[in-house]
């Protein structure tokens, strides 16, 4: 996988900072809305309900949850992102990787949202990430799971887009190269370029539902869109309702 250097298969670590927040500035927020609605009608929330928002990023799902909440917190790798948080809103964060998560079984759910998984080239860093997780929740506590939809993507992939953020021109290229989704990203600003990869595995339902298995959770649900809608090839997110231990 290629970074901003070209040969960095750690691209995430080169990605989540400034440019990043410039590139998705666009992103709907009516959608983040209707997420966190989906997860609340799924999640039950009491007094002490206390959640992880897993690669919480700049917190856009967050800061819509915590006003439910008085037990929320969120882990990112990304300092920056981080310290976008405390602009946005206030919960209790970590900086931390998913793999490796600094916390005991304490929680009641778990959040991983918006993509944030499939980062890795080693198949069994994504299993670990599963582990992890499993490893937080409390016995029978849930874990919301908001991931692209494979088939959906190889439908209806944009190979280029363009546009301008003020000054700078934002070019985007994107393929599926040996099962991931990549995308180069190119931003001109004032006569400099700079160049950023993005690349996530592109699991199949199948593949998801065995993985999430044998990390010890039971499927409870499965949607298509932040509304809930039912999954098909043709949804536009493969979203799952997962929960530690038998149902």
């Amino acid at each position: 996988m290629l970074s901003k250097t070209g040969s960095n298969k750690n691209w995430f670590k080169d990605w989540f900072g400034q440019e990043y927040v410039d590139v998705y500035a666009h992103r709907d927020e009516q959608d983040a809305l209707n997420l966190v609605r989906l997860i609340l009608k799924h999640i039950p929330i009491r007094e002490n309900t206390k959640i992880l928002d897993a690669a919480c990023g700049n917190g856009r799902h967050a800061c819509a949850m915590a006003k439910y909440l008085d037990y929320l917190f969120g882990i990112d790798l990304s300092l920056f992102l981080l310290r976008q948080v405390r602009q946005n809103c206030h919960f209790k964060i970590v900086r931390g990787d998913i793999r490796a998560l600094p916390f005991k079984k304490e929680f009641d759910a778990l959040l991983n949202l918006f993509t944030s998984f499939g980062y890795f080239f080693e198949e069994q860093d994504h299993l670990l990430v599963l582990q992890e997780f499993h490893k937080v929740l409390k016995p029978g506590g849930f874990f919301f799971f908001d991931f692209l939809n494979a088939d959906y993507v190889q439908k209806y992939l944009k190979e280029t887009s363009e546009r301008w953020i003020d000054s700078k021109k934002i070019v985007e290229h994107r393929r599926i190269n040996n099962g991931r989704v990549e995308k180069t990203i190119s931003i001109e600003n004032q006569g400099k370029v700079q160049e950023f990869i993005e690349s996530v595995r592109m699991f199949t339902k199948d593949e998801l539902l065995s993985m999430v298995a044998s990390a010890g959770f039971t499927v409870i649900k499965t949607m298509g869109d932040y509304h809930g809608a039912s999954l098909s090839k043709l949804s536009p997110r493969l979203i799952l309702l997962l929960k530690k231990g038998k149902a």
